[in-house]
């Protein structure tokens, strides 16, 4: 689910953390690693993100504001992040 969250600095972001369903798989466009001939172990999806193509694992954040999105790591997500209420 897609919440709403600020930095430290009060900028909003959206975010939610990725597990892998058929809804987050096309809301994102994920890509399966395979078909992109990436070897891999485990999870295997890549997403668009404004560094290029990115690899993520479930229990990534996948986080954006408007267009732009990116992924991190869930320590650093919740080091980084706090939702809105």
């Amino acid at each position: 689910m897609i919440k709403e969250y600020r930095t430290a600095l009060g900028e909003a972001v959206l975010a939610e953390r990725f597990s892998g369903n058929l809804e987050q798989k096309k809301r994102y466009n994920v890509k399966d690693k395979a078909s992109l001939g990436i070897e891999y172990w485990g999870d295997r999806w890549s997403i668009l993100t404004i560094y290029g193509e990115k690899l993520v694992f479930q229990g990534d954040w996948i986080v954006s504001v408007g267009s732009k999105r990116w992924i991190v790591k869930d320590d650093a997500f919740h080091n980084m992040y706090e939702e809105v209420e």
